[in-house]
């Protein structure tokens, strides 16, 4: 029977982009690693391979144990990734407008 790791990232920006879950995910397995004492391989990366389909990152495995990888954002309050994203919607204009006027 395969392990469920779910890593949650609270904070992370609402572009849920391959790099930046690569990057959260990419320590992990050196964590479980270390904890079970075997290297773990990353097997397959069905949400790359099935991208209409309702699947887990990645799947892991070591000689003795088997992971399914999700990678999930938790919300501080209800609503609040739909009010980020519709926030940086309507600012997007005035943070072009204001580029090249303010410092970074």
């Amino acid at each position: 029977m395969a392990n469920i790791v779910a890593v949650q990232n609270v904070g992370y920006d609402s572009m849920m982009d391959r790099e930046g879950q690569d990057a959260v995910c990419g320590f992990v397995p050196d964590i479980i690693s270390a904890r079970i004492g075997e290297k773990l391989e990353i097997t397959a990366r069905p949400e790359v391979d099935e991208r209409n389909l309702p699947v887990v990152e990645e799947l892991w495995d070591s000689p003795e144990h088997h992971y399914a990888i999700e990678h999930t954002r938790i919300e501080a309050f209800e609503g609040q990734i739909a009010n980020q994203s519709k926030v940086a919607v309507f600012l997007a204009p005035v943070k072009i407008a204001l580029a090249d006027r303010l410092p970074c």
